[in-house]
């Protein structure tokens, strides 16, 4: 399974598109700036048991304000949006900087467009999955 690091933005995939479609297997994408232990094995069996387009691992956070903050369904683990660096607290589940993508993402996103954040994309078949503490 392929590994990407990056550094938030989504374009930088587009070029990887061909080596990344070449089957129709998840890959991960980490963050170049996260050191820790990577739950790879619990990931992708909770994307694989989703059946999502995205999964996206969090952790909790004293302090949300600094970080990027993630919203989501407590239940269903359903990302609703991103907020970087809320002024008001609207969580205190950020962004570990772990994901894995099935390759269909890869469809929307151009090339041309480095600056894209993955954040900005449409979650709607993405998932929150293990907290990393």
């Amino acid at each position: 399974m392929p590994i990407i690091f990056y550094f938030d933005l989504a374009g930088p995939l587009a070029l990887a598109r061909k080596y990344l479609q070449d089957n129709n297997d998840p890959f991960f994408v980490l963050n170049s700036d996260v050191i820790c232990e990577f739950p790879f094995e619990d990931m992708i069996k909770f994307h694989k048991d989703h059946q999502c387009e995205g999964t996206i691992c969090v952790t909790k956070v004293e302090e949300p304000s600094k970080y990027g903050v993630v919203v989501y369904e407590q239940d269903s683990g359903k990302i609703e949006r991103f907020v970087e660096k809320p002024r008001e607290y609207v969580s205190n589940k950020i962004n570990a900087g772990l994901y894995i993508f099935n390759p269909t993402i890869l469809n929307r996103i151009e090339v041309n467009h480095f600056l894209y954040s993955i954040h900005k994309m449409n979650v709607k078949n993405f998932l929150v999955t293990t907290n990393i503490d």
